[in-house]
């Protein structure tokens, strides 16, 4: 199954007009190592944002401003640069329900 879901997740990479991908599945089967793992084979920056530390941004989300958005990730993982070989990724984001609708209207 695991190596499935690398093809899967290589597949929706290096597809040219790709949209935010939700991975879901229960908790602790491997999702947020995958994404990890991922990276590393492909020689990616990964940003990454663990939702459940950071719920002040539920606000930020909800605001649904795209500037004030980037700019609180930018300052929790540093300047978000090479967009083609780099993923921003927000791991439990069921943490800040706001960020889904958010990040879906704008990406």
């Amino acid at each position: 199954m695991e190596r499935a879901a690398a093809i899967q997740l290589g597949s929706w990479f290096e597809s040219k007009n790709r949209k935010p991908l939700v991975l879901r599945g229960a908790r602790q089967v491997g999702k947020s190592t995958l994404v990890r793992l991922f990276a590393q084979a492909r020689g990616l920056t990964l940003y990454e944002v663990n939702l459940e530390r950071h719920l002040y941004l539920r606000d930020v989300f909800h605001s649904g401003d795209l500037s004030r958005i980037l700019g609180e990730l930018q300052g929790i993982c540093g300047d978000i640069r090479e967009r083609r070989s780099s993923i921003l990724f927000l791991d439990e984001i069921q943490a800040v329900p706001e960020a889904l609708p958010a990040v879906g209207a704008h990406f």
